[in-house]
């Protein structure tokens, strides 16, 4: 995917101005981020990302540590509520000329690269964070009425019990047993 230049030196780590050792550096996470995502789950959110580098001779070691929040819909109404999210992850940038393994947290770059972008990093960081199940609490979000009604759910997205008596029997089977009946 495309960005433009601007967007590209926002999130994107100058490899070459990172002094040896231990550094911090941080970055804001926008609306802006997610809309240049067509297909991104979040379409709005405030995430702060700070990076602990250690530079070393032969890698970059980079922790990533998020915490913020996002929008996303509800998946009982479908209604947007706003997720607090939280996340630690790690990445080993390698300046070697070498295939990384894929099952560790190493990726080459060359050791010319000095700009980093950090962009699908973070994106992906970010969806990592995201709950399977998008049901907040009730004191973060409360569903439609009408909507938790229809899907049998109280005010508070509890099932409602129904009760059945035994004298409501569901039309298919007493078809049915008026078939059996003339049968015999």
């Amino acid at each position: 995917m495309g960005y433009d230049k601007s967007f590209l030196k926002e999130y994107s780590l100058d490899v070459a101005r990172v002094k040896s050792g231990k550094s911090q550096l941080s970055y804001k996470i926008e609306g802006k981020f997610f809309e240049k995502f067509e297909k991104s789950q979040v379409k709005e959110g405030d995430v702060d990302i700070t990076l602990d580098i250690e530079k070393n001779q032969s890698h970059l070691d980079v922790k990533f540590k998020m915490e913020g929040w996002v929008y996303l819909p509800c998946d009982r109404c479908g209604e947007d509520y706003r997720q607090e999210i939280k996340n630690d992850n790690r990445i080993i940038f390698s300046f070697s000329s070498r295939e990384a393994d894929e099952e560790t947290e190493v990726v080459v770059i060359e050791r010319e690269e000095d700009q980093l972008s950090l962009i699908q990093e973070f994106y992906d960081f970010i969806h990592l964070a995201l709950p399977m199940r998008r049901v907040p609490e009730p004191e973060v979000h409360l569903c439609d009425p009408e909507v938790l009604k229809l899907l049998g759910l109280d005010s508070e997205g509890n099932p409602v019990e129904q009760e059945k008596t035994d004298d409501e029997v569901d039309p298919r089977w007493a078809a049915l047993k008026q078939l059996k009946d003339k049968l015999e």
